[in-house]
């Protein structure tokens, strides 16, 4: 997964047979520019800007296969996935 901005002139250099032998995919995302991630990141920090809305459900790690369940069918958002039961010994 290739994700953020690079530089025009940045090149992703890769060993293609290794794509082929593993079958491996090469996928780009969307990522804004650092300049708005850190303008993001300062709205957060001082509280102007709240993002708990966006979470729809809160699950524990345990639940991940509802979790991509829920949002294939559009049903949720943005999940927020906790440490399981079992994992934090409760």
């Amino acid at each position: 997964m290739l994700f953020a901005h690079a530089p025009e002139e940045a090149q992703a250099k890769c060993s293609l047979n290794l794509v082929f032998k593993f079958e491996r995919r090469i996928l780009g995302t969307y990522s804004a520019a650092l300049k708005e991630q850190a303008e993001i990141f300062e709205l957060i920090s001082s509280g102007d800007l709240d993002p708990s809305p966006l979470v729809t459900h809160k699950l524990p790690l345990d639940d991940f296969e509802l979790g991509v369940s829920l949002v294939r069918k559009h049903h949720a958002l943005k999940i927020l996935f906790t440490p399981s039961s079992v994992a934090s010994g409760l």
